[in-house]
């Protein structure tokens, strides 16, 4: 079925310091046909996303610079209707998930065809 002219691409944030894991998520996605923001920081990777839409965020559950928990929720509050999975650190989301809408940690390692066919049915673009 042909998309619309007026409804955008999914949009997907990556943020993960590990470059190849960063850039594979990000050409899967894109081939999917997802517009991907990649970060390889909290930092950067919140202020990439701001004032843009975001469908899908996908963060490492150690990063350089911040803590993952307080990113998730910053994430969580800017862009309402974002999923927020972490990528790799289990025990993390029962943290987080009651207060700020995160979704359960996905383990690597990961499909990633599995994890765009989920992705496709659970962050799909209001308009």
């Amino acid at each position: 079925m042909p998309r619309s002219p007026l409804r955008r691409k999914p949009a997907l944030l990556v943020v993960e310091e590990d470059h190849l894991l960063r850039w594979s998520l990000g050409e899967k996605f894109r081939g999917a046909g997802w517009e991907v923001i990649e970060a390889e920081s909290g930092t950067a990777g919140f202020s990439a996303a701001a004032g843009r839409p975001v469908d899908l965020a996908l963060l490492a559950g150690s990063l350089p610079d911040v803590e993952t928990a307080p990113l998730a929720a910053r994430i969580s509050v800017a862009h309402p209707e974002c999923r927020v999975v972490l990528m790799g650190s289990a025990g993390r989301e029962e943290a987080v998930a009651p207060r700020s809408g995160v979704w359960p940690t996905l383990e690597k390692p990961f499909d990633l065809d599995d994890l765009v066919r989920w992705a496709a049915g659970a962050a799909l673009p209001t308009g």
